[in-house]
Formats: C-alpha cells, sequence, structure tokens
C-alpha cells in the first residue's frame, strides 16, 4: 500500500495508514517509544505484533516515497562521504594532514549515531552531525550504513498530526535490515571498516561493561539494553561476550588524525526515563579524570598525536518529550487533587504543577479520559516539589562538562563543543543559524527537534554540526566551511 503525505506545517504527514504485522526488530526503538513503559523492553527483540498501549496506537505502515521523509531540496546519499572529495590541507592547530589521508572518527552514543524520529535508518545517519562535519573536512568517513534495500533499518516513527490530549504515531516497517536466519529479529552483521562507532541507545560512560555483564542482568532492568543489536550488528561474528565491551572494540579500532568524542546523553536519558534512576548517571570519582574509563579513550589517543573535539552533554529535562504530558494538561481534563505522586522516598502526595509526567501507558489512560485517580510512581513521573526534586541531577548535569569534559579537552588540547549551552539557547527560542534560519524548538510543529521529541531532525544535525564545526576552528584556526542549513529545511 502506498502512503500518501500531505505537508502540513513544513513536516510531512501521513493521510493513510493500514494496520498490519509489526515486525520483532521495530522494539529495538527502545526506551523512546513512546508508548511503552521502559520494563516492557527489558527484552525488546522479542516483542512482536501490533502495538497498542492506553489510546497510543502504533500503525505498521510501508514507506514507498521516492525521497526520504526527512528531506526535499537535499538529495540524501549525496552525503554519504565514502571516499575524499580532494586533498586539501586540514589544520588542527601545529598539526597538518591532507583530508584524502585524514582518519576521522566519531565515539558516542545516539546523537552522534544519527538517530532520528526514534529509529536508527539511513537517511538519519547520513545527517548525522560527526558525517556532516567530515563531508566539510572534504574526509572520507565510513558508517556502518543500512543498504538502500534495507533503508528503513530498524524502522521509526511518525507522528500523526490530529487534534486531542493523546500522541498518536505511525511506524514505518517496510525494508528493514533483518537477518531472515534470525529468530530473534537481529541484524543482519555489517562488514567493512568503520569511522563513526557511535552506538544507538548506548550509555558511553558503561563503556567497560561486556555483554556477558548484560547477559546476567536481573529482568526488568533499570539498564537498557536497546544498543546490544545494534553493537551485535558491527562486531566480528562469533565475537565472544565476555571480551565485547564498547571500550574495548573503540581501543582495538580507534586509530584516528581527529576524534570527535560525544559522551552523550544516553545515560540520562535512560534515567528520566524510568523515573529517576542514579545508577546511569555520572558519579564523582577517585583517582586521575584522565582514566575515567570513557576518557580513557581520549587520552590514548592524543597521545598518539591526534586532535579532536569533546562534547558537553545537555539537560535532557528540557526536550519536548518530557513536556508531552503535562500536570497542568491533566488537572484541566480530571479535575484538582484526581492524580497522586509516589516518589522515590516511598511518599505518597496529590500532583503539583512542578511534577514532570512521563510518556506511559497509564498517563495516556489519563489523558484519554479512559482512567482517573491514578497514583503514577516511577516510570511515569519525576516528583518536583519543597522536599525533593527528582530533576535535579539532569539540570545540574554541567558539574560534569566543567569538571571531566572540559578538564579532559584542555588536558589533550582538544576543542570543546558545548551542546549545553546550546540546546540552552534553542530551546529558550529566537536562535537564528548563521545562514539566517530561526530554529524553531516547538513540539511537534518546530523544526529542531523529530518526531521522537528527544533527537534532532536532519536540519537540528545540521545546526549541531555548524556549531561543532565553529568550536573546532575557534581552537585549532581550522578554517573549516559551514553548511547551508537552508539544505536540510523540510
Amino acid at each position: 500500500m502506498k502512503i500518501l503525505y500531505e505537508k502540513k506545517n513544513g513536516r510531512a504527514t501521513p493521510r493513510s495508514q493500514r494496520i498490519g504485522k509489526v515486525p520483532a526488530c521495530l522494539s529495538l526503538l527502545g526506551i523512546l517509544t513512546l508508548s511503552y513503559p521502559h520494563n516492557a523492553l527489558a527484552n525488546p527483540i522479542k516483542a512482536a505484533g501490533n502495538l497498542l498501549t492506553a489510546d497510543t496506537l502504533y500503525l505498521s505502515v510501508e514507506n514507498q516515497i521516492d525521497e526520504p521523509v526527512e528531506t526535499n531540496t537535499l538529495r540524501i546519499n549525496e552525503l554519504n562521504a565514502t571516499a575524499a572529495t580532494g586533498g586539501k590541507p586540514l589544520v588542527f592547530g601545529k598539526k597538518t594532514i591532507d583530508s584524502d589521508k585524514a582518519r576521522i572518527v566519531a565515539i558516542g552514543g545516539s546523537l552522534a549515531a544519527g538517530v532520528q524520529n526514534g529509529g536508527l535508518y539511513r537517511a538519519s545517519q547520513l545527517t548525522s552531525y560527526p558525517n556532516l562535519i567530515a563531508r566539510q573536512m572534504g574526509a572520507a568517513f565510513r558508517q556502518p550504513l543500512f543498504s538502500a534495500e534495507e533503508a528503513n533499518g530498524a524502522g521509526y516513527k511518525l507522528l500523526i498530526r490530529e487534534d486531542g490530549p493523546v500522541f498518536r504515531y505511525s511506524k514505518v516497517s517496510d525494508k528493514l535490515a533483518v537477518d531472515p536466519k534470525s529468530n530473534a529479529g537481529q541484524f543482519r552483521n555489517f562488514e567493512g571498516e568503520i569511522d563513526n562507532l557511535a552506538l544507538p541507545f548506548h550509555n558511553v560512560r558503561g563503556s567497560w561493561k561486556d555483554l556477558e555483564y548484560y547477559s546476567r542482568l536481573a529482568l526488568p532492568s533499570m539498564e537498557s539494553q536497546d544498543f546490544i543489536p545494534y553493537f551485535k550488528r558491527i562486531l566480528p561474528v562469533g565475537a565472544s561476550d565476555k571480551s565485547s565491551s564498547y571500550l574495548q572494540y573503540v581501543e582495538q579500532r580507534a586509530t584516528a588524525d581527529f576524534v570527535i568524542f560525544d559522551p552523550g546523553m544516553d545515560g540520562h536519558l535512560q534515567s528520566a526515563l524510568v523515573g529517576g534512576d542514579a545508577s546511569q548517571l555520572p558519579q564523582l570519582e577517585e583517582g586521575e579524570r584522565g582514566d575515567k574509563s570513557e576518557f580513557r579513550i581520549v587520552k590514548n589517543l592524543a597521545a598518539k598525536g591526534a586532535k579532536g573535539v569533546l562534547v558537553t552533554i545537555p539537560n535532557v529535562i528540557e526536550f519536548p518529550y518530557f513536556k508531552m504530558y503535562t500536570p497542568e494538561k491533566l488537572a484541566m481534563l480530571q479535575g484538582e487533587g484526581r492524580v497522586s505522586i509516589r516518589t522515590n522516598r516511598g511518599t505518597i502526595r496529590s500532583m503539583n504543577d512542578r511534577d514532570v509526567l512521563l510518556p506511559s501507558a497509564k498517563v495516556e489512560a489519563l489523558f484519554s479520559g479512559r482512567s482517573s485517580g491514578e497514583v503514577l510512581g516511577e516510570r511515569e513521573s519525576l516528583a518536583v516539589d519543597e522536599g525533593y526534586d527528582e530533576t535535579a541531577a539532569y539540570r545540574n548535569v554541567n558539574w560534569y562538562n566543567e569538571y571531566y569534559v572540559k578538564f579532559i579537552a584542555k588536558e589533550n588540547d582538544f576543542a570543546v563543543f558545548d551542546l549545553y549551552a546550546l540546546l540552552k539557547k534553542i530551546n529558550a527560542g529566537g536562535y537564528v543559524t548563521d545562514d539566517g534560519v530561526e530554529v524553531n524548538p516547538a513540539f511537534p510543529d518546530g523544526n529542531f527537534y523529530s518526531d521522537d521529541a528527544i533527537h534532532p531532525t536532519s536540519f537540528g544535525q545540521a545546526v549541531i554540526a555548524n556549531e561543532c564545526i565553529k568550536a573546532i576552528n575557534e581552537h585549532y584556526g581550522s578554517g573549516l566551511p559551514l553548511l547551508n542549513t537552508r539544505e536540510f529545511l523540510k
């Protein structure tokens, strides 16, 4: 069935869809699928069938349009920079190297991998900000791209624009990169060298943990395992779980002239999405800051002469995802005092207008009117009151940026790209790109956030790439050209 799209507020909207079986791998969209409580995805690749939780119905759709919905003026495959485009000198301070000889490596999580609309697929990979930066450098940048025949990768979701208190999505589920020989719906193995080593949904701060560690976790677990199918896709066939940690994988492969190191916001997201799990947040550790597992990679690469850029972690609570369902709207629908909050301290009190409601089955049931008088606990809310603020750790993430990220960058002569500061400006409104485009952070009809309300659109990735390039230019005097962000608008 062909899906027709109409333009509404500058975005492509499906006008028809059909209900169908959803392949098992689609639940790999993991913690970011809005209808799922996190514990339902402890073993995500075994889920299958039509997806319905509360009033959030995911419809399997076939995306047969000629161009990816993420772009219109930009021919997406032109961004596939598998070969260097020129031999121009790249200047990183005192280091100069020809672009056709330079190896650019990216290390990180979902943002650097290119996750968009709740999933990873070929078009989103091609507009990942590390790929866009490498393109501006004129350097080759090899990614574990899904093929054109399996361009929808893990599948992704599209918001159905309609009036109503509950957000509903359709799911693109054709042209998936699933291995038909795998009973669990695993991806086909990717063969070839890789420069973009970023893993979707992976908490880089847990990079020392091997696959055997995750196999021993009791289920459901607070720690997301949604990255594992993506990791296994790029591991050598037959790799041992005992020797398969992200840290080991990167250290064996990351010889580079320039490194884009993004510690990733995934750990903070995973923590917030399960109601404030502190175990996934960074802690102050004893010993040398450069020996902290995630930064050991940077220290070792710098010792071999690599230059690069470190990226700070943003305040994830400012993402639209955490504002999709608000206490104010719920009080209007249900009446004052009808909903209670169970805090992480075990106390139960009436919901207030500062609490954060998490998209979940129970919250959606309240908004749809199918339920009332509920007590919302972990995985459903983050409590904020005079005595305790379960969002404080996310709002105060800048301590990690200052103490670790900026310190490690200075110690190793790396540039710093302050993503924390950039997203703070963008979310405040009024931010304009260098080529004169106003960045609109509104959800769902802005131009910066994709339909998952967390990860950026292709345009958003271009904005991030340009700001990262400016940080590199300022630190090293590199003179890299900026992207024309207008090319990435829908």
